[in-house]
């Protein structure tokens, strides 16, 4: 007779880690941690939301994989990349956007996070995550049981997880985010964030931000970390984490943040970033993050190119693009050097050379001078790989 599958009596598949803490244990709508759900019922939500192991025969022959071949749920399928990662119901973008610009730079990174991976006899997993507090590496438990939907919910089929999904049957984005909601006390306590703090959590390397605090000037901002504020909840959902950050002394401008960018990413420091406005129309999403994965040009190949290229576009040696991709993994800038913009075919081999892809994948490629007009800050991430 087979065992029982473990399960995280501590973070209990329930639907109580899903919000934030009230009086007397009880739960309300209003905390929920998805803010668009808040003004429904708690019988609504209980009638949305259940929790199913994603390495279990239960989940692998649900309905959300019916119509697909037969294959057993992994936590890693072949390369680790950010297209693995698509943002659900949960303000968590400062924390998915930061496992991407992890996974783009450094996807052995995100692998070796993963100390014990669940399987179908066993739904325990254990994953390390860096406390900057205390100035160490924890093991974080917990079991295989995510948040699903219970039903049809606005087109999105049964058995979807109701946060961070899966790329096909690869689990490690939905485990890791359930990894870091019990380490910060409960999943309530992703909604909103600092990115540059979820890739030290993630890396356990030096972080820094810095925001531009009016057009064309930007100050560096630090996290306090001071161990007061590090409270380990014996019982969720509880804050663990109390975040503050604060300005540091002088300041950059624009062109000085273009040269430090070039260099973190020629160093393969993983970068998010967040924006402020935008343009109606644009693509831009305004107060969420994105992940900063490339420059261009940045090696010797793109200054090859450009050389060879030059005789025939000698503005292309003035061109500075930056790669983002948004967690959401749909969602894309509309403007200049966007996808499907008539600009790439005056350039020759250039969008061949950026292996730019006409698809609204969340993944696209934007001017710096438009960027810089748009954009509210920088999340960096001092990791250059291992010792």
């Amino acid at each position: 007779m087979a065992q029982p599958r473990w399960k995280d009596t501590d973070f209990p598949p329930r639907l109580r880690i899903l919000f934030s803490q009230s009086p007397g244990g009880k739960l309300y709508a209003k905390d929920f941690c998805f803010s668009q759900w808040r003004k429904k019922s708690m019988q609504e939500i209980e009638s949305l939301v259940k929790f199913v192991g994603v390495h279990s025969d239960q989940y692998e022959n649900s309905a959300r994989f019916r119509y697909e071949k037969h294959d057993e749920m992994q936590c890693f399928q072949d390369l680790v990349e950010p297209d693995d990662i698509a943002q659900g119901k949960l303000g968590n973008c400062w924390f998915l956007a930061s496992c991407g610009a992890v996974a783009e730079q450094h996807p052995e990174m995100i692998k070796s996070l993963f100390v014990k991976m669940p399987d179908d006899d066993d739904g325990r997993c254990v994953i390390q995550l860096y406390n900057h507090y205390q100035k160490t590496w924890e093991n974080v438990e917990i079991d295989d049981q995510i948040p699903v939907f219970k039903k049809m919910y606005m087109g999105i089929p049964v058995d979807t997880p109701l946060f961070a999904r899966p790329d096909g049957r690869e689990t490690w984005v939905m485990l890791l985010e359930k990894a870091m909601a019990k380490f910060h006390g409960g999943y309530a306590f992703l909604k909103g964030g600092y990115a540059r703090h979820a890739m030290g959590c993630l890396t356990g390397a030096e972080i820094s931000g810095w925001v531009q605090v009016q057009s064309n000037w930007w100050k560096e901002y630090e996290i306090d970390y001071s161990p007061r504020n590090d409270n380990k909840p014996e019982v969720y959902p509880k804050q663990r984490f109390k975040l503050s950050s604060s300005a540091k002394g002088g300041g950059k401008d624009s062109k000085e943040i273009l040269k430090m960018l070039l260099v973190f990413l020629y160093k393969d420091y993983p970068i998010t970033c967040g924006f402020s406005s935008h343009k109606k129309g644009d693509g831009i999403i305004t107060g969420h993050s994105y992940s900063l994965l490339e420059i261009f040009p940045k090696s010797s190949r793109d200054l090859y190119f450009i050389k060879q290229q030059s005789e025939k576009f000698p503005d292309l040696k003035k061109t500075q693009l930056l790669k983002l991709r948004n967690p959401y993994a749909f969602g894309e800038w509309t403007g200049d050097w966007s996808d499907s913009d008539p600009k790439w075919n005056k350039y020759g081999d250039l969008k061949r050379h950026l292996e730019v892809k006409p698809a609204n994948d969340g993944t696209f490629w934007i001017d710096f001078t438009e960027w810089a007009k748009r954009v509210a800050k920088i999340d960096i991430c001092h990791y250059e790989g291992p010792n």
